[in-house]
């Protein structure tokens, strides 16, 4: 939990803008720090070794770490604090899904893998993508923020 002096941080360089003033605008608070977790927990999936979930699940590869912070790195604000680290999964063909729910259980899923990437919602009409190329991510990124507006908002 951010403290009141983490808040009041003044970046260097910068238009002597107040933290709280930018992160004023979310409904809960949130950490300086929180990218940084966030992508140390995509990080840490690096560790994960052969047979790492016991069925010879792959080690997730570091190309696929490396897309997977791109990704989130390009999200919205509003969309990067939506996420919680415990909906960052490894799965056993070697990708990383990162997951979002509502307040009514809705969710949007997003897989990446080295070469490609796919959405998927259950409830979401048209955000189900079987497969979309990591080549094209900003354009992607665009097309999951609309998708994450709907889902978020209801």
């Amino acid at each position: 939990m951010a403290t009141r002096q983490d808040l009041n941080y003044t970046f260097p360089n910068s238009c002597r803008g107040n933290l709280t003033d930018v992160i004023g605008q979310y409904t809960s608070p949130v950490s300086v720090n929180f990218d940084d977790r966030i992508k140390g927990t995509i990080r840490n999936l690096r560790k994960l070794k052969t047979n790492w979930d016991g069925y010879g699940a792959p080690p997730i590869d570091p190309v696929v770490i490396d897309n997977t912070i791109a990704f989130f790195e390009m999200l919205p604000l509003r969309h990067r604090y939506a996420l919680d680290r415990e909906d960052i999964t490894p799965s056993s063909h070697g990708t990383v899904s990162l997951e979002w729910a509502n307040e009514t259980n809705d969710l949007l899923a997003i897989e990446i893998g080295r070469m490609r990437m796919a959405s998927f919602s259950p409830t979401l009409l048209g955000a189900s993508i079987e497969s979309m190329s990591v080549a094209n991510l900003p354009s992607h990124v665009d097309t999951i923020s609309d998708f994450l507006d709907e889902l978020l908002s209801e």
